[in-house]
């Protein structure tokens, strides 16, 4: 279990979620002057339609997204939350929440919303809520941002031999937070392990695999350990996301299994990214 009692959930679920989700969002432009098609239609039908229509439309600028530099993508979400209605900004925020904030979602984005929350801190369309929701979890999405080098820590190996994240020599580096009896854990492990090009990347040595187990039942992880495979970098960091003494936390991990891609520099790809999102990201590098 994770370091302290907030959101603590059992290491079996499939999803391990440690916020609520924030309720943030964006503006689909409609089109001036639209006919209405929709005669015959009941209210609920119109309602549901445009909502579709809505979702559909996110999602394409979601992918648009994706394709962009970090610097573009970020301008972008700033562009799409300059809103001066209520109605809109609130229905937007509830878009963005589903595309970039569930953990399940395969679009999640931590780097995605923070232009939101800090759209949300000052916008006269958010609710009191929203706004302590956004101060609060800020700065933890702030933390390891994509393009910043990864906060270096020291983990211990099975021997019980200590080593650090930025001693990894690789072109490519997969940091993979996970725990014992995690299903989409073992699912990831399995599809790391049965991918042919991420293989003969370890094989090369040019992608090393860092799976570091975050809570601080090191019972339940040296009964485990030998599950991991062989060519990866296994060890335990027990509470490294959760403050220390001086309140300084080095990663927020929101969900388990969390994947990032660091670069041969140590620094950040991609953050909390599905597998697919790491494969695409080494090719592209």
């Amino acid at each position: 279990m994770l370091c302290n009692d907030y959101g603590k959930l059992s290491a079996n679920m499939n999803i391990m979620t440690k916020c609520h989700i924030f309720v943030i969002l964006l503006a689909v432009t409609l089109a001036a002057g639209c006919r209405n098609d929709n005669s015959g239609q009941s209210l609920s039908e119109i309602s549901e339609a445009s909502e579709s229509s809505k979702m559909v439309k996110f999602r394409q600028y979601a992918i648009q997204l994706d394709q962009m530099e970090i610097e573009d993508a970020l301008a972008a979400q700033w562009a799409r939350l300059e809103i001066s209605d209520s109605a809109a900004f609130q229905s937007e925020l509830e878009l963005q929440a589903h595309f970039f904030s569930d953990p399940n979602s395969p679009m999640r984005s931590e780097e995605y919303l923070i232009p939101v929350m800090e759209k949300v801190l000052e916008s006269p369309y958010a609710t009191q809520a929203q706004k302590e929701d956004a101060a609060y979890f800020l700065p933890l999405f702030s933390l390891n941002r994509i393009g910043t080098p990864a906060t270096d820590f020291t983990f211990t190996l099975k021997g019980g031999r200590t080593r650090t994240l930025h001693s990894v020599n690789a072109e490519h580096i997969i940091l993979f937070f996970s725990n014992p009896g995690c299903e989409d854990c073992k699912k990831t492990t399995e599809e790391v392990s049965n991918n042919p090009y991420l293989q003969d990347l370890i094989g090369k040595g040019r992608l090393a695999v860092v799976n570091i187990y975050p809570d601080n039942d090191i019972d339940a992880w040296y009964g485990y350990v030998a599950n991991y495979p062989d060519n990866w970098i296994s060890g335990y960091a027990p509470c490294i996301d959760e403050p220390d003494s001086n309140g300084i936390q080095l990663y927020y991990i929101r969900a388990i299994p969390s994947l990032y891609l660091l670069d041969k520099d140590r620094n950040v790809v991609l953050k909390d990214a599905p597998l697919e999102k790491i494969i695409d990201g080494i090719v592209r590098k």
